[in-house]
């Protein structure tokens, strides 16, 4: 029985490989066997078209911390416009409208005075709560404290 040792050879340039099979060495008394050579094409590569690689190369691979970012983002954009959208949505005072015009007195503030004490005086007829509101309102105060002597708009009756 004999044996056979294969081996691989590329041929260059033809995209052909080459396998050599050798026999054992010769006994005695024989000659040296020639190696015999059977030539194999390879089969012919599928030609892919070139967008595909740049498909690849361009591919955007995100991690798990990056999408949570993209995640975020796009929530933060989504509470952004509907802000826009319900804040600008009101309406808003324009410089070519004419305003309302309220009638206003004036009033100085004694010591101890309250606003709910002027609200009584300037409108003793109507709730107390919506004059105080108002003469917050004319006036653009930040809290319902006065200080003494100062001079403020109060609505007036009627």
């Amino acid at each position: 029985m004999s044996t056979y040792v294969l081996g691989t050879t590329a041929v260059l340039g033809t995209g052909a490989v080459a396998r050599v099979a050798t026999r054992p060495a010769a006994a005695a008394g024989r000659p040296a066997a020639r190696p015999d050579l059977r030539l194999v094409t390879a089969p012919t590569p599928v030609a892919r078209p070139a967008v595909r690689a740049d498909r690849r190369s361009a591919r955007l691979r995100l991690t798990r911390r990056g999408r949570v970012v993209v995640r975020l983002a796009v929530v933060l954009l989504g509470l952004l416009v509907t802000a826009v959208v319900v804040l600008g949505s009101g309406r808003v005072a324009r410089a070519g409208e004419t305003a309302t015009q309220v009638p206003v007195a004036y009033h100085v503030v004694q010591p101890g005075e309250s606003l709910w004490q002027i609200a009584g005086r300037v409108a003793p007829g109507v709730d107390r709560r919506d004059t105080v509101a108002r003469i917050v309102e004319l006036n653009a105060l930040e809290s319902g404290s006065l200080e003494a002597g100062r001079r403020i708009a109060v609505p007036v009756a009627g």
